[in-house]
């Protein structure tokens, strides 16, 4: 499995055959930090974009405004541009490729890089601030868009502010994604790249900017930003990926609880 996130297939087959280790592997992912929590969703998204991109246009997705009103160039039959059958690598990292060398590879030379296949997905250093996750999109065929995702999991329900979120743009807005691929319009053959922010569960406070009002590239590429959150988080993503992540998040705020408990138990021990 290319992906350090245990699938609800695997779950399931070892809660059948070895419920004390599918136990232990649950506790393991629970206990982590939230910055390894946050490496595990991120490499978990692979699948979930992959099944999502591939089986329901980006088009149709519930969305305000309608993703079709915003860009209609993004209208039409979607697959994830380098996608192989599943088994095989899926994601490749800074440590394999730079940024621009995985956008070359996938617009210039049908995903591969020094006669080696390209995987989907790539996931950039964490320093300067950027995107979590990047890959591109093939829309009938013919026209190709570059994602940006940056992805934000809670433990319980949160809130966004307009600050929060205008903070979350910029990660995926041109200034931070060159601070990865200086040139990367020149990989936007047809003039359009998407900015999508995941961000579950999760509701906006405040009014959001309308498109119409956000800053426009002076280079004359379209910049689409996308929102998901609890609004459109579970009509969007297969059921059962969302039904698993809940089972995580829910798990790790037990967890939480369980040591809050734990910890008062023993304070009150210590002034007995």
């Amino acid at each position: 499995m290319d992906e350090p996130f245990v699938s609800k297939a695997v779950e399931n087959y070892f809660a059948a055959i070895d419920p004390y280790f599918a136990k232990e592997v649950r506790k393991r992912m629970v206990k982590s930090t939230a910055i390894e929590q946050g490496c595990v969703f991120e490499r978990f998204m692979m699948k979930v974009f992959s099944e999502t991109f591939n089986t329901r246009p980006l088009s149709e997705w519930p969305h305000q405004p309608p993703i079709s009103d915003m860009c209609p160039a993004l209208v039409g039959k979607v697959e994830i541009v380098g996608w192989r059958e599943p088994g095989l690598q899926q994601g490749t990292t800074h440590a394999m490729m730079s940024m621009k060398e995985f956008m070359d590879a996938h617009v210039n030379h049908g995903s591969t890089h020094n006669n080696m296949p390209v995987a989907p997905f790539f996931f950039p250093k964490s320093k300067p601030s950027g995107p979590d996750l990047v890959f591109f999109i093939r829309i009938d065929g013919a026209r190709l868009v570059p994602v940006f995702v940056q992805m934000k999991l809670h433990q319980g329900s949160s809130n966004f502010s307009e600050r929060d979120w205008n903070d979350a743009l910029s990660t995926v807005s041109a200034p931070k994604i060159e601070g990865h691929a200086k040139n990367f319009r020149k990989y936007c053959p047809d003039n359009v790249y998407i900015s999508m922010i995941v961000a579950y569960p999760t509701k906006w406070t405040d009014k959001l900017p309308a498109s119409s009002e956000l800053p426009k590239d002076p280079s004359g590429v379209q910049q689409v930003v996308i929102n998901v959150n609890d609004n459109n988080f579970g009509d969007i993503f297969p059921q059962e990926h969302v039904e698993f992540i809940d089972r995580l998040k829910n798990a790790r705020k037990r967890f939480a609880n369980d040591d809050d408990s734990n910890d008062e138990d023993c304070s009150k021990k210590q002034r007995n």
